[in-house]
Order: C-alpha cells, then structure tokens, then sequence
C-alpha cells in the first residue's frame, strides 16, 4: 500500500481502490479564518478583515489548485464506493474510497 500525505487529504493508494482521508485540521482551520474575519468586522478593523478574506481566498485556492484531479474524479459518481466519517471529527475523519482509475 502506497500512501503521501498532502496538507489537505491523505491519500492511500491499493490495488484495488483508492482512499482519501480528510485532514480535519484543515476544517478546523477554516474555521478560524472565518470566526477572525467575522471579528475583525465587528470591531471595525476593516485592514485586518480584508487581509484574512484574502487569506481565506489563497487557503481555498490552493486547495483547489492542489486536489484538482480529485475534485474532477469526485463529480463522476461511477467511481465512488463510499463515503465514511465526519470533516470535522478527530476520531473518525472523512474518507472517500474511489474505484481505481485506469
């Protein structure tokens, strides 16, 4: 079994399918960009609330950047076995098992 470990998912590589395990720090992180732009907001630092948005936008564009191919497998629902888990659980993290692609 193959396995890299990417920022966004974990990817684990069989014979006969492929497996994704979401990164739940990422969420997490996620979280924290929105909550600090939600309070930077209301305590009218504008400066700050634009700087973290446009942190937020770089974070989203690299995760699309990066999982492209996944994100292009995933609209195919042909491929997919199963989906198993939470984005936000530390015990049982989100995992997607794909059918493997020749």
């Amino acid at each position: 079994m193959k396995r890299n470990n990417k920022i966004f998912y974990w990817y684990k590589f069989d014979k006969k399918k492929n497996s994704y395990e979401w990164n739940t720090c990422v969420s997490y992180l996620r979280l924290l960009f929105i909550l600090i732009g939600v309070v930077f907001c209301i305590t009218n630092n504008i400066l700050a609330a634009i700087i973290d948005c446009i942190c937020l936008g770089i974070f989203y564009f690299a995760y699309a950047k990066q999982n492209h191919k996944l994100i292009v497998i995933l609209n195919n629902e042909n491929n997919l076995v199963k989906i198993t888990g939470y984005r936000y659980s530390l015990y049982n993290p989100l995992t997607i098992y794909l059918r493997k692609v020749i």
